[in-house]
């Protein structure tokens, strides 16, 4: 899996992010995705796997309704092509498993890799939305050698393209080495993607600005709220193929998100498709993160990590995940979905001269705690909240990370999944 992946379109508002620069990110990805859509996909095989690599860039249109025969995104298709895949659209209808048979193929093929996690115990807020802070590794420096050698932790040496569940030891799926799409033209699309991210830095106010996870620069765009923000706002500057891991997490992101951008519609998603309401482009040149928790994303949720760059991943770039004790090789194409906020993660740093970068969507817990609230902060709902609304309110709290961790698959739940 990719960012291509983690939405069926891809359509960042490039105005948004750079208003008075010519970020031009998407106009590689365009030229990749619309040329694939309009030939359609020569293996059939994989047809369905790679359906949501169709792109259409540079515009918003609303989600299609299922209603639709004809979705307002497939406008730019040959006749042929949309005819397709109104054909296996209604087959998917007419099957009981919501989930694509290729997806669930797929999800049969993954090899499970089980830790010693104890996700229940991990602390978060006493509202359960987000994540508090707690000790952990400081400082760069945390060679693969030393980290296998001397703490004992386990290497996994990942292809960058199979895809693994990470269980917990109750079996929980909570993270996923999710890999790439099965696309012949995927690494040229990656080349472009990173000569784009390259030309973007150089625009960018945030160029050669460092932050709290490490010294790289990034901007982000996005639904943001938290920082004593009174309402939601935009952040200035198809379906997730590997949800098949997490049907009830990613139903909770999109029906969340759904609300929000109805309630109001000044706020606009990055991504046609795309659950998460966040995303940020990390413009390196060595995007190399110190041990850290993004304490304000939900706290049960996923963070999707897009590793892109020109790196050697067997000496650097590898992810580190401190909690589960794990360093997981993470090559330049591939994606990584985790729990950022309660998994304290870094990277392994790379060679001198050599170039990383990434790609993260997100979403903040604060804006799943705002729509629960009625689309209120706390503070508005506690003065207009009856005594029964805030007793409610209270017994929720007691269960939120409970309920929340439940939405984490487990593979005696996966009926497809060999064990």
């Amino acid at each position: 899996m990719s960012f291509l992946h983690c939405a069926e379109r891809l359509v960042p508002d490039t105005e948004a992010i750079l208003p008075n620069c010519p970020f031009d990110l998407h106009v590689c990805l365009t030229r990749d995705g619309i040329k694939r859509s309009q030939e359609g996909d020569p293996y059939d095989s994989d047809a369905d796997a790679n359906d949501d690599l169709k792109v259409d860039l540079g515009r918003h249109v609303p989600l299609a309704s299922t209603a639709d025969p004809q979705p307002a995104e497939w406008a730019h298709l040959k006749p042929k092509e949309r005819r397709r895949r109104l054909t296996r659209r209604e087959r998917r209808a007419e099957d009981s498993n919501p989930i694509k048979r290729v997806a669930r193929k797929r999800r049969s093929e993954a090899t499970p890799i089980r830790t010693d996690l104890n996700t229940s115990a991990i602390p978060v807020a006493s509202s359960g939305w987000v994540a508090i802070p707690r000790p952990g590794p400081s400082g760069l420096g945390h060679d693969v050698t030393w980290l296998i050698g001397v703490l004992g932790m386990k290497l996994i040496n990942w292809d960058g393209r199979a895809a693994h569940p990470l269980l917990d030891a109750a079996g929980r799926v909570v993270a996923v080495l999710a890999g790439r799409p099965r696309d012949r033209g995927w690494d040229e699309t990656i080349v472009a993607a990173e000569r784009e991210i390259r030309r973007a830095r150089l625009q960018t106010s945030a160029a050669g600005k460092s932050n709290r996870r490490g010294k790289f620069s990034s901007l982000a765009t996005g639904i943001s709220f938290g920082g004593g923000q009174k309402k939601p706002g935009n952040l200035r500057h198809t379906e997730p193929t590997r949800v098949f891991f997490a049907i009830s997490a990613i139903t909770y992101y999109r029906s969340t998100l759904d609300a929000l951008l109805k309630h109001d519609p000044s706020l606009h998603r990055n991504f046609l498709g795309s659950v998460f309401a966040a995303c940020t482009y990390n413009f390196g040149p060595a995007t190399v993160t110190k041990p850290h928790l993004d304490r304000a994303n939900l706290a049960w949720g996923w963070c999707v990590i897009t590793a892109l760059g020109r790196f050697n991943p067997d000496l650097g770039g590898h992810l580190i995940l401190w909690d589960m004790g794990l360093v997981i090789r993470f090559p330049p194409g591939s994606t990584i979905l985790i729990p950022s906020a309660i998994l304290t993660h870094s990277n392994v740093p790379i060679a001198d001269g050599e170039e990383r970068f990434s790609f993260t969507q997100y979403s903040s817990g604060h804006l799943f705690r705002y729509v629960d609230n009625g689309f209120k902060t706390d503070k508005a709902f506690e003065v207009q909240a009856t005594d029964e609304q805030l007793r409610r309110r209270d017994e929720s709290r007691g269960t939120r990370w409970v309920e929340g961790i439940s939405m984490f698959s487990k593979l005696s739940d996966l009926s497809d999944f060999s064990t």
